[in-house]
């Protein structure tokens, strides 16, 4: 059984856990931060926790984390309590209630179980242990998502990796313009005037990714 951590990860973790498992391969994967077989873990520091929920995209990795393997997990490294410092000032009463929240949501809200740590130190004994209990063979980490068999479904996610894109406003383009149009509209004001809701920079996004 390989134990596959993402790349990115800091080097500090990744040669702690070095220290307690065998098998470790390293990977940059899109989901999920640490892997064993159908078990993923998305690991999270308190403040890059707090950082992911302000810019969206902590939800955006729960839900991948969610639709691509069986068995995910979060984990929280560090602690959290009015007045503790740390490298941007000190945690406030409403930092506190903020990661509350999220743990909340991220359990009752995806049925996402949550493990804390207190330092990466830690962090590593815990992924040691549960590589430990894992009794499954080698198995190399699942695909970044669900894969949609639904051509709509396809379509309208192709369009979504264009920033500032989301599932409604690419499934109005959609119900304007065939995807085999788009490279045949060389002027964002197209979009803009056809598509409800439509922002200039976004329409301009749009035409680059199809003419360019």
């Amino acid at each position: 059984m390989t134990l596959w951590i993402d790349s990115r990860e800091p080097a500090k973790v990744i040669n702690q856990i070095k220290q307690l498992v065998s098998d470790v391969e390293l990977r940059m994967m899109d989901t999920g931060d640490y892997v064993i077989g159908d078990f993923a873990i998305e690991r999270k520091t308190i403040t890059d926790l707090m950082g992911s929920v302000f810019d969206t995209r902590y939800w955006k990795q729960v839900e991948n984390l969610k639709n691509t393997y069986p068995h995910p997990c979060v984990l929280i490294e560090g602690e959290i309590r009015a007045g503790l410092q740390h490298h941007h000032g000190v945690f406030t009463e409403g930092d506190v209630n903020l990661v509350n929240s999220v743990e909340n949501a991220t359990i009752m809200g995806w049925s996402i179980p949550i493990v804390k740590t207190p330092s990466y130190v830690d962090t590593a004994v815990k992924i040691a242990e549960f590589y430990a209990r894992s009794e499954k063979k080698h198995e190399k980490p699942r695909a970044v998502v669900k894969k949609e068999a639904d051509p709509d479904k396809v379509r309208v996610a192709m369009l979504q990796i264009i920033e500032g894109l989301g599932p409604m406003g690419a499934s109005r383009v959609l119900s304007k313009f065939k995807l085999c149009d788009l490279v045949e509209i060389n002027d964002p004001t197209v979009y803009c005037k056809s598509v409800v809701g439509m922002n200039r920079k976004v329409a301009e996004r749009i035409v680059k990714v199809f003419n360019q």
